[in-house]
């Protein structure tokens, strides 16, 4: 073995490695790829950015998304808002009890593990479906929006006048 056998060969790591071929190793970019992917929704969920591209199963059978979470401590009554996106809603929406059945529900089993899991406790919970995503507090009246408040007794939701 020459000197310069054994440079190039502790430069790649070894006679047992080889370098990457020219253009780089296209296997071994999914795997980089994947990883900035995990990293990326990771560091998203941490941030509160919590969208749901699963639909959601509640007992009017229309399709709902979790758009966001946003807790709102500074709040004269500390409130958690769930948001939710509901593409059908417009349909749905004749039928009152249901949507609002969706809601209950959506605060008892998607809101309430996430206080739970934040360690928060807020006074109140406001439970949004829309048939859109929109930011909050803007007034689009294109897009069907219903809002309900619940306060919290023995880790269930209660509906309370809003």
């Amino acid at each position: 073995m020459t000197l310069a056998h054994v440079k190039n060969s502790a430069a790649r790591g070894g006679p047992e490695r080889r370098a990457a071929p020219p253009g780089g190793d296209r296997k071994r970019w999914w795997g980089c790829h994947l990883t900035l992917t995990i990293l990326m929704a990771t560091t998203a969920m941490a941030q509160g950015a919590t969208t749901s591209p699963v639909a959601l199963n509640v007992p009017s059978g229309q399709p709902v998304y979790l758009l966001e979470f946003l807790d709102e401590p500074d709040a004269p009554k500390h409130m958690f808002r769930a948001r939710f996106v509901a593409p059908d809603l417009d349909v749905v929406s004749s039928d009152i009890e249901s949507v609002f059945a969706d809601m209950e529900l959506l605060c008892n089993t998607v809101a309430l593990p996430e206080i739970g899991a934040r360690a928060i406790a807020p006074d109140r919970i406001i439970v949004s479906i829309s048939s859109a995503p929109m930011e909050l507090g803007t007034i689009a009246p294109e897009i069907t929006q219903f809002f309900e408040s619940y306060s919290i007794a023995d880790d269930t939701c209660i509906w309370e006048l809003f």
